[in-house]
């Protein structure tokens, strides 16, 4: 972690200049902190084990921490939905980084072949093409089943 907060502070340093010592920043940080602390982290898993790091002294480390946070706070509520919508946790992450541009992001170490692998499990209820695209009622039809 140390490491990565040296990379981090000079990376920020160069970006902002003097920015960085900006009187602003205290307050910006101070509320966004106050932003992320109020959230609720369960199914977040990410967003969760940013909050649980410690809060960085330096202000302009604050605001990177805050965001990062945020951001993850974010990007988890993507996997969250589409199990409240009724997807295995598992099929929740083939489904939704299915589209994404890199392959081996898209099948996490899973052999699509297997029938145990989330992606099976995703085709055999009906919401993904063998391919691994989603089918047109791929939601409609796995929140309807829970009912």
């Amino acid at each position: 972690m140390a490491l990565r907060e040296q990379a981090v502070d000079r990376s920020l340093r160069e970006a902002l200049g003097d920015r960085v010592d900006d009187p602003a920043l205290p307050g910006i940080v101070s509320r966004l902190r106050g932003v992320a602390q109020a959230q609720t982290y369960a199914g977040r898993p990410l967003a969760s084990a940013w909050a649980a790091q410690p809060w960085p002294q330096q202000p302009h480390l604050g605001l990177w921490h805050a965001t990062a946070v945020l951001r993850e706070w974010r990007g988890d509520g993507h996997l969250a939905v589409l199990v409240q919508a009724g997807f295995a946790p598992t099929e929740a992450v083939v489904f939704h980084e299915a589209s994404h541009p890199d392959p081996a992001v898209r099948k996490r170490g899973w052999a699509a072949s297997s029938p145990r692998s989330p992606a099976a499990g995703a085709r055999s209820s009906g919401s993904r093409r063998p391919g691994g695209s989603p089918t047109a009622g791929c939601c409609g039809s796995r929140t309807a089943r829970r009912r």
